[in-house]
């Protein structure tokens, strides 16, 4: 954010000088600085918002149905004919709206361009409508004037951000899946499913009873694919659910074959289902040097407050390698008595359902 700033105010003069807006002196030239350094912070955050509102808005132009709207953390959700607010995050994520795809379209024909392009179309509106107002209003107050040049700064860096195609840690971008899906329709297909299946999970259905032909596998996957792997990881999800361990750990030993192809957080869900699966099957070596990786752990702990899944593996490393059999219990115990306050309701079945047989072992 400071780096950005200090762009931002190199940029703020040389468009006053370009446009014959008059610049501030030394001393104003800091003020203006440290307002625009602390307006950056609420821009931030107002672009947030507004980028997943336009993959909303855009979403409903195309005929998707609304499914829940995130700003960092913090989920709004449409729960038994009521909105609610549930904690959720996804690494390398601020926010993120979700749809259900369009009725009566064939998965693989589902429209995509404007949802995906949804966010920074709006970016680029508010972007553009706070600049011809920063330009045609000479006189307004330091902090008015720094907002409304945040608010253009900030704007065109993230339609920028997101729309020009490239994956960070793996993970596509808006411009990225733009460009990817107008390509390849085993994708499009791999895109509605995971929309479907998040729909389903959030209203409780777990994915072992969800529609059998969601969970077909190609006769290829392309894990470069960060949307075909979210269907691999889906699948063997649906594997473990419905009890087939040593099924679920053969496909998982299959994928890891692929590790270094996958996207960041897709290596770190597999390393956590692993360690699940070889303790569960008492493969302890290659689970103990998962557990020995420290950045892993350090993912398990951070996801563990808003995702079961994580408390699910830590519980199996409580009693299978530690041996501590309360500490398990207690791990279930908050499952069970936080699992309204989960965003997945389906998922958190499944896990509390895996972690009672685990316990009953």
């Amino acid at each position: 954010m400071a780096g950005g700033a200090a762009i931002g105010i190199g940029v703020m003069l040389l468009v006053m000088t370009i446009f014959g807006k008059e610049a501030p002196d030394l001393g104003s030239s800091f003020l203006h600085a440290a307002w625009l350094l602390l307006m950056m912070v609420p821009a931030f955050f107002i672009h947030i918002i507004l980028h997943e509102a336009g993959h909303l808005i855009c979403g409903l132009m195309s005929g998707y149905r609304f499914v829940s709207f995130r700003v960092g953390s913090y989920t709004l959700i449409k729960q038994d004919e009521r909105y609610r607010i549930k904690r959720f995050g996804i690494a390398g994520t601020g926010g993120q709206c979700l749809m259900s795809p369009p009725v009566g379209t064939e998965l693989e024909n589902i429209p995509t361009v404007l949802y995906n392009a949804g966010g920074v179309i709006v970016n680029i509106l508010i972007a553009t409508t706070a600049l011809i107002v920063w330009l045609m209003c000479k006189e307004m107050p330091d902090v008015l004037d720094a907002f409304v040049f945040a608010l253009m700064f900030i704007g065109y860096w993230a339609a920028i951000f997101n729309g020009i195609p490239f994956r960070m840690g793996g993970m596509p971008n808006d411009g990225y899946n733009i460009l990817y899906l107008s390509r390849n329709k085993q994708s499009v297909r791999s895109f509605a499913i995971q929309l479907l299946v998040n729909e389903q999970s959030q209203r409780g259905t777990r994915v072992g009873d969800m529609p059998e032909e969601w969970f077909t596998a190609p006769a290829e996957w392309d894990f470069d694919d960060g949307l075909q792997v979210g269907n691999a990881m889906m699948i063997l999800s649906r594997i473990m659910d419905q009890g087939e361990v040593h099924k679920a750990l053969h496909m998982a030993i299959d994928m890891w074959g692929h590790h270094a192809q996958l996207p960041q957080i897709f290596t770190y869900e597999l390393m956590g289902e692993m360690v699940y699966l070889l303790l569960v099957t008492g493969g302890t070596g290659l689970a103990r040097e998962f557990m020995a990786d420290d950045k892993f752990m350090q993912y398990v702990r951070t996801y563990a407050g808003v995702m079961s899944s994580k408390q699910r593996w830590l519980m199996a490393i409580e009693l299978l390698e530690k041996g501590d059999h309360q500490a398990a219990k207690d791990i279930l115990d908050q499952v069970v008595a936080h699992r309204r306050e989960y965003l997945m309701q389906g998922e958190v079945a499944s896990d509390i359902s895996m972690m009672e047989s685990l316990l009953q072992r």
